[in-house]
């Protein structure tokens, strides 16, 4: 084990106080609450000379890690590689990617989440090679897709379908 000091909304822990922890550790609490920090986030601030300072956190709200700058109160969730694998109706969550499997089944509705954001995406996958002999559906949740207010059938078999969000006025476009 190596010593380190531990962070604290900002704040170094005195150097009498000692805390064994793995080296290469660093220890944030969300539960204090600092300068611009809520309960329910643990950050790391990277300052850089003259640019807006980068920011990592953990939100605890949504479970999720996310980035931003400090010169924003925008915060982005970071890149994940989820992969979930389904075989019934569902609404899917945004950045996540399915498997989805409708061997068994005459029709599956595929749900977009009802609020994404710019850059919002999600992936499916026909894993078992058969979206062209069944009902396949993409169901739009009230946004366009590719500038239209219909749902999508996906009737061609063996594929795999990217989809990232613009904004309203064009919704989900396929990439």
């Amino acid at each position: 084990m190596a010593y380190i000091g531990l962070v604290r909304c900002g704040n170094f822990l005195p150097d009498n106080t000692v805390v064994e922890v793995q080296a290469n550790t660093l220890i944030l609490n969300s539960e204090e609450q600092g300068a611009g920090i809520g309960a329910g986030f643990a950050q790391i601030v990277i300052n850089r000379g003259t640019l807006p300072a980068a920011i990592i956190r953990f939100n605890e709200v949504n479970d999720k890690f996310e980035v931003g700058f400090s010169n924003s109160s925008e915060y982005r969730e970071i890149e994940n590689s989820i992969w979930k694998f389904i075989d019934v109706d569902t609404i899917l969550e945004v950045n996540t990617n399915y498997f989805v499997d409708v061997g068994s089944l005459t029709s599956i509705n595929l749900i977009l989440p009802p609020n994404p954001r710019l850059g919002d995406t999600i992936k499916i996958v026909d894993v078992a090679s058969q979206f062209c002999q069944k009902n396949v559906y993409i169901r739009r949740n009230d946004k366009k897709i590719m500038n239209a207010d219909d749902d999508i059938k996906l009737d061609s078999g063996n594929i795999a379908v990217s989809m990232v969000y613009s904004d309203s006025n064009h919704g989900w476009r396929f990439v």
